[in-house]
């Protein structure tokens, strides 16, 4: 994915830059301290932190939102599809009817044709 391409690079790079600042510390404990090294070598590790962060603000961006679950009235959707539809169905002379199917019952057939009843079959699938 593109984070791991772009993030581990990043983390690699800031772990190469703090062992390095550690490595010139331990040095400078030796022999004097080089308060400049030590600067420099912050102020990259800094720069990776901040780019990180944007590199993370933008991929938030780019990735889709979560998906929510909420009850639909399905007939008032289909009803808001008709109505918005009616004109162009109109225009090309196209009659759209809606009928209410029969109420199925748990033990029914199941109205797809599977020959399951439907407590067992689409019940199941709609979670009913």
């Amino acid at each position: 994915s593109i984070a791991h391409e772009v993030k581990n690079p990043l983390a690699i790079m800031r772990s190469a830059v703090q062992n390095l600042a550690e490595a010139a510390e331990a040095r400078d404990d030796e022999r004097g301290a080089d308060d400049d090294e030590q600067r420099g070598y912050q102020m990259v590790i800094e720069e990776i932190d901040r780019l990180s962060g944007v590199v993370g603000s933008l991929l938030d961006l780019a990735r889709p939102p979560a998906l929510e679950r909420h009850v639909t009235d399905v007939a008032k959707l289909i009803e808001r599809v008709q109505l918005l539809t009616r004109p162009i169905c109109e225009r090309r002379g196209v009659r759209v009817e809606r009928r209410a199917a029969p109420k199925v019952g748990r033990n029914d057939p199941c109205p797809c044709g599977s020959g399951k009843k439907y407590k067992k079959c689409c019940m199941d699938v709609l979670g009913g």
